[in-house]
């Protein structure tokens, strides 16, 4: 969704800066999903009673140089299920690259986001810390917007997730996460001083060793200082594809 991760250079320039290197690993995942709402960032893009559904492409690897590297493109849509004229088309284009640091990872990327409705397009670059302890997983997420709306603003994001393998196939997840906003207004609202907690309940299944199957929960509560708090509930499944 649009909270993937724009960039200085585009994606195709990404997977290029690396044509001349030896790739150990290279892996193509293709995905899509169906969801109740669109929630971004705490912001509710959703109208009316529409669901949003969406699909994506990622093509990542490694390159002798020590560096992993990826990019990827991103749809969604939400259309009138009341047979009127409305429909919301998104697609963002991202990439970036990735360093194992032993204890941990790095990701640094970029993200544009545009709109067929003749919005301003946006993006980002973001730079991205994980880490796994006592049986954990962290994550840190700094955003930093570059052009459109969100254009010199900031987004703080911090995760934290555990996973639980109920057999082979099956597993179950949940992921705490902290997002705060900070800057100028974004995304058509005034976002400065947001600070949003999310809450996911995910179950997932490997149907073979290339495709995969998930269903999710997750709840999204909003700070008081943002339109007196708001509270958010979106369900939602997807299918993989990995080759």
């Amino acid at each position: 969704m649009r909270n993937i991760t724009t960039f200085v250079v585009s994606a195709v320039a990404v997977a290029s800066a690396f044509a001349g290197s030896t790739a150990s690993t290279t892996a193509l995942d293709v995905s899509a999903g169906y969801h109740s709402r669109y929630i971004f960032r705490g912001l509710d893009f959703t109208i009316g009673e529409n669901q949003f559904a969406d699909f994506g492409i990622d093509v990542s690897g490694e390159c002798d140089c020590g560096l992993g590297w990826y990019a990827g493109l991103w749809n969604g849509r939400m259309s009138n299920n009341n047979g009127g004229s409305f429909e919301y088309n998104e697609t963002d284009v991202y990439g970036g690259v990735t360093k194992d640091l032993g204890f941990g990872s790095i990701d640094l990327g970029a993200v544009t986001y545009t709109y067929d409705d003749g919005t301003e397009n946006d993006s980002e670059i973001y730079l991205g810390l994980s880490t796994s302890a006592f049986g954990l997983d962290f994550g840190s997420t700094t955003s930093v917007g570059t052009g459109g709306s969100w254009k010199n603003g900031v987004w703080q994001e911090f995760t934290a997730g555990y996973g639980i393998d109920l057999n082979d196939t099956t597993s179950l997840g949940l992921e705490l996460g902290a997002g705060f906003a900070f800057g100028q207004a974004g995304y058509g609202a005034d976002v400065d001083g947001l600070a949003s907690y999310t809450a996911t309940l995910s179950l997932d299944k490997a149907l073979s060793d290339d495709l995969g199957a998930g269903v999710y929960v997750t709840n999204i509560q909003n700070n008081e200082a943002w339109a007196g708090g708001t509270d958010y509930t979106v369900a939602g499944v997807a299918l993989s594809f990995s080759l």
